[in-house]
């Protein structure tokens, strides 16, 4: 289905318009009546704060929407230039419950629907150009998004805790826009590899190398139910085990677990001195599955990101997140003398022995000279662990 941008007068009269043809793409699509109704309705509550809100009184301006669908995702993009948003206040609206909205008169019920007949729900002020609203709903072609919900929260009781038989392999060419929905499954457009959401993207990193993707498969129905990545790095020529998730109907089902084992097992074998992972101090279980498969704590990196957000986990983050980095070394063998700065030598020993790793130590007396570029190689051994460089 094509998407279609419409275009209309910030004027009530041009509401029941818009609606009509939102009505029409959506059933176009596949979607149900409910949905086309429930469609309006949002359409109806938006603008109609739009129109009485933003625009100060006798103000002609226009508003822009583009209606698309994105698998099984419907979006609605509105542009317009009115009064900046207060981000804070909208999202209070949201949260408020009905006894408050009915003491407010009123405000912030058109929010509050909002958000009830929609899964995400983005409001940016972008400077010179206005405003921007993004709306995205899940719908399934085969009966709503509410059935759809209900369907899901189904499978997801009934999902079995006791692992399932689970193989793991290379992800497949074809398989790369799987891997995009089963990001958008378990983390929506939060996660922060914005490339994991481009089926094409995945598959051409696959081909160059840049990300060689596994693939954890159910094999009682074939159906994918978990992805990793090893992603090569150049500064700890080690690589990096990330993009893992899983669909989250299959949590606890051992599968992240089987996924994890297999791909350390392969990077043995294919002669990697170690790995590393990144772990979100928010999520108490990304901690417990690295550290389940040997990973040792190596560096910190306090306030990194905005919070990404896990469907169906509650103990999720609520301001910006951390990231924990996570080392697992195959060969400790003792590497050439670190000389470090001497206030930092006791913060980096530590750092060694913890991630089991046996190095030595000088004191520098003075400025140490340096090769000429490219006549010396070096590396990194623990990754982001104090800037640790072992001279080759």
């Amino acid at each position: 289905m094509e998407s279609i941008t419409l275009t209309i007068a910030n004027e009530r009269e041009a509401i029941p318009v818009l609606q009509a043809a939102a009505a029409v793409y959506v059933g176009a699509a596949g979607a149900d009546s409910d949905i086309a109704r429930q469609t309006e309705l949002v359409i109806e509550e938006i603008f109609t704060n739009i129109i009485q809100h933003e625009y100060r009184p006798g103000q002609r301006e226009k508003i822009s929407v583009a209606l698309a669908m994105v698998d099984d995702v419907l979006e609605l993009l509105i542009r317009f230039q009115g009064i900046p948003f207060d981000i804070d206040y909208l999202r209070q609206c949201e949260q408020a419950s009905l006894p408050e909205m009915v003491a407010s008169g009123g405000r912030g019920l058109g929010m509050h629907l909002l958000g009830e007949f929609s899964d995400e729900v983005q409001y940016r002020n972008l400077g010179w150009k206005g405003q921007e609203i993004l709306i995205r709903r899940l719908i399934r072609r085969d009966g709503g998004a509410a059935a759809a919900r209900r369907e899901e929260s189904r499978q997801e009781e009934e999902a079995p805790a006791a692992p399932l038989r689970i193989a793991v392999r290379r992800m497949r060419p074809e398989e790369a826009a799987t891997i995009s929905k089963l990001a958008y499954f378990a983390y929506r457009y939060t996660y922060i590899k914005e490339h994991l959401y481009d089926p094409e993207e995945v598959r051409r990193r696959n081909e160059d190398g840049r990300m060689l993707s596994y693939v954890a498969v159910d094999e009682e129905n074939g159906q994918l139910v978990g992805h990793m990545a090893m992603i090569p790095d150049e500064l700890s020529d080690m690589p990096e085990l990330g993009a893992g998730f899983v669909n989250p109907r299959y949590r606890k089902s051992g599968g992240f677990k089987t996924l994890n084992a297999y791909m350390i097992q392969d990077a043995r074998q294919q002669g990697w001195q170690g790995i590393f992972g990144t772990a979100v101090t928010s999520h108490s279980y990304s901690q417990m599955s690295a550290a389940g498969t040997g990973m040792r704590e190596s560096a910190l990196l306090v306030s990194r990101v905005t919070p990404m957000v896990f469907q169906a986990i509650t103990d999720q983050a609520l301001s910006r997140e951390s990231f924990l980095y996570m080392s697992l070394l195959f060969d400790p063998t003792p590497r050439k003398p670190y000389y470090p700065p001497p206030h930092h030598r006791e913060m980096i020993e530590k750092i060694c022995r913890h991630v089991n790793m046996a190095a030595s130590f000088r004191a520098s007396a003075g400025e140490i000279a340096l090769p000429a570029r490219g006549e010396m190689e070096t590396r990194t051994d623990v990754y982001q662990a104090g800037h640790v460089v072992v001279h080759r």
